[in-house]
């Protein structure tokens, strides 16, 4: 399975962005987190702040982080936008997905994100993954129901990715959600195996 190679990844990228986010630590405000219509959490570089609505009714904000693992096979990109370790409450996380045997360059412009059926035939960029903890339960969305809806890559100035998200998940057991009102900015790492 595709999506197996990403789990030590994000393992690997989540302590890396413990340390990345403490290093900077000046948080005088008292405040904690964004409110999920753009503005960032203090004292994090790379956020994502967005709000969901349908099967599960919030706003969140956290760190984001873009990675491109190439090897001579392709290209297995993503942008991880999750929940600050440490930060109460449960586990949320918004991925998006490419993988496929050329490489994937960033660049400023409008992707596509779709089913994995959609994301196979060519017809998106990106398929897409929700996750959410609820009262001890794990919710979660996945590219095998209707995805629909598009990532703006707006700013590329390396280390960082800036841009705008907004999606939908139909058909699910969990029932619809719609995820509006996303920015990013993602650090980017480049990986050559």
């Amino acid at each position: 399975m595709k999506l197996s190679k990403t789990f030590p990844w994000t393992i690997l990228f989540s302590l890396l962005l413990i340390f990345a986010s403490c290093s900077d630590d000046d948080d005088s405000s008292g405040s904690n987190g964004g409110n999920g219509s753009g503005t960032p959490p203090p004292s994090i570089a790379e956020f994502a702040t967005f709000d969901l609505s349908g099967a599960i009714d919030t706003s969140h904000s956290g760190i984001s982080v873009a990675t491109n693992d190439i090897t001579s096979s392709g290209s297995l990109f993503t942008f991880e936008h999750m929940k600050p370790i440490g930060e109460a409450g449960g586990t949320w996380k918004l991925t998006f997905l490419y993988n496929r045997p050329d490489t994937f360059e960033v660049k400023i412009g409008v992707y596509v994100i779709g089913s994995q059926e959609d994301f196979d035939q060519g017809a998106a960029d990106f398929t897409a993954t929700y996750i959410e903890e609820m009262s001890q339960d794990l919710l979660g969305w996945n590219p095998i129901d209707v995805v629909s809806g598009i990532v703006e890559v707006l700013e590329y100035n390396e280390p960082f990715i800036e841009g705008t998200f907004e999606l939908m998940f139909s058909n699910s057991p969990h029932g619809e959600l719609s995820v509006a009102n996303g920015i990013f900015k993602s650090r980017y790492f480049e990986n050559h195996h």
